[in-house]
């Protein structure tokens, strides 16, 4: 089975891991985008939007095959306990129907999560905070990456 932690990226290369099409399909056939940005997407190097989350669905619905899907669903499972997901949004994400509403739930979390650990909403643990004049930078690039996507 698949290893992967809990965030956008991680759990595209899961998605990848398990169709056989590579992320310039997805970026030229579904998200009209420059293929060098699914790849930061999956090293995390850059927040996912979430108006690709719909797409990068359909992509997955449509190229991961029935059998592969469940071993999907099990290895993104798998990444849930060590999360920092509240025990509401687990028990939401478990209780989906289905792997396409399984993967929109799971997307929209990680893509959350990794936009408030962005915005120093929910510093990590043992992390040192971010100096005060540096927060408005942050806050700044971040939301200039959410508009530029």
């Amino acid at each position: 089975m698949l290893s992967i932690s809990f965030s956008p990226g991680q759990i595209l290369k899961a998605l990848f891991h398990y169709s056989d099409k590579k992320p310039s399909f997805l970026a030229s056939h579904y998200l009209y985008c420059d293929r060098t940005l699914v790849y930061k997407w999956m090293n995390d190097a850059v927040i996912l939007p979430k108006k690709h989350i719909a797409p990068i669905v359909r992509f997955a619905m449509e190229h991961v095959r029935p059998s592969q899907r469940e071993e999907a669903r099990v290895a993104i499972e798998a990444s849930l306990p060590q999360s920092r997901l509240s025990r509401q949004a687990k028990l939401s994400i478990a209780g989906a129907e289905g792997f396409e509403a399984f993967l929109l739930e799971v997307l929209s979390w990680a893509v959350t999560l990794k936009l408030e650990e962005h915005l120093e909403l929910r510093p990590q643990e043992g992390a040192p905070p971010l100096p005060a004049s540096r927060l408005g930078t942050v806050r700044l690039v971040a939301c200039g990456l959410l508009a530029v996507c």
